[in-house]
C-alpha cells in the first residue's frame, strides 16, 4: 500500500426525538494499518452500534463494510469523546493505491436496560434451529460485578406465549455460571428459548412484549409492557 487519502461522510441517527451525532472524524496510518477517531454524542445510558463503511473511486454506494481476520468490525460504545477503531486495510484490499472514502454508522440501541450496576441491551432475535429462538445480547458494566442469569427467566410474545431460556453463553461460559466482569468492557452473548409448554415446539412468534430476565443475585433486569421487539427472519 503506497498511500490513502481519505474522505468521512456523517450518519446522523434520528430516533423518535432523539439525535445522535458522530463528528470530529479523524484518520491516521501507522504501520499500515487505519486508526479511525470520532467523538459520539448521546445521554449517559445510551448505548450505540458503530459501524464503518468505504468505497473507492467513484462507488458512492457505501456497500462495503469494514472487516479484518476477525470479521465484520463493529463495536458497541456508550457516548464519549476520542473513540477509535482500527483497521488493516490488506486484509481487504491488498495494495491498495488510492481514495478511501467511508461512512461513520451510529445506531442507537434501543432495546436496552440500565441500573445501577450494568447495561443490558439485546441486539436481536433470531429464528434458531428445532424451532427455537435466538437472543443475542450485550453486557456492559459500571462496576466490577459476578453476574450469572437463571434459566428462570421469561420472555412473553405479543400473543401472551411465554419462553423459557434453554442454553446460551455469555462469552465463552454458560449463562448460568456465575463469572467476573469488569467495569466498562462489552461482553456478549446468546440464549436460546423454547416454550415453556412441554413438547410444545410450534414457534411462531414475530414479537416479544415483555422480557423479565432474573439475575443469580436476585436481581432482576425487566423489559416492562410495550416491549415490542421483532424477530428477524
Amino acid at each position: 500500500m503506497r498511500q490513502l487519502s481519505f474522505v468521512f461522510l456523517f450518519c446522523i441517527i434520528h430516533t423518535n426525538a432523539f439525535t445522535q451525532i458522530v463528528s470530529n472524524v479523524i484518520a491516521s496510518v501507522e504501520n499500515e494499518k487505519v486508526t479511525i477517531k470520532y467523538d459520539l454524542s448521546g445521554e449517559k445510558d445510551d448505548l450505540f452500534t458503530i459501524q464503518l463503511f468505504y468505497s473507492t473511486g467513484t462507488d458512492n454506494l457505501f456497500t462495503k463494510e469494514l472487516k479484518d481476520e476477525n470479521g465484520t468490525i463493529s463495536k458497541i460504545e456508550y457516548p464519549g469523546k476520542a473513540k477509535s477503531i482500527v483497521w488493516n486495510p490488506k486484509t481487504e484490499l491488498g495494495d491498495f493505491d488510492g481514495t478511501l472514502k467511508f461512512k461513520v454508522l451510529a445506531t442507537r440501541t434501543v432495546n436496552t436496560i440500565s441500573n445501577d450496576n450494568l447495561t443490558f441491551a439485546i441486539k436481536e432475535i433470531k429464528y434458531g434451529e428445532n424451532q427455537s429462538l435466538l437472543v443475542y445480547f450485550y453486557i456492559i458494566p459500571k462496576k466490577e460485578l459476578s453476574f450469572a442469569i437463571e434459566n428462570t427467566s421469561v420472555f412473553t410474545d405479543k400473543a401472551g406465549t411465554a419462553y423459557k431460556i434453554v442454553a446460551g453463553k455469555l462469552g465463552e461460559l454458560p449463562f448460568d455460571q456465575e463469572q467476573k466482569l469488569l467495569p466498562y468492557n462489552v461482553y456478549s452473548g446468546n440464549l436460546r428459548l423454547g416454550l415453556t409448554t412441554y413438547h410444545s415446539y410450534k414457534v411462531t412468534s414475530s414479537s416479544f412484549k415483555t422480557i423479565l430476565i432474573k439475575l443469580f443475585d436476585n436481581s432482576i433486569l425487566y423489559f416492562p409492557p410495550g416491549t415490542n421487539i421483532k424477530v428477524q427472519k
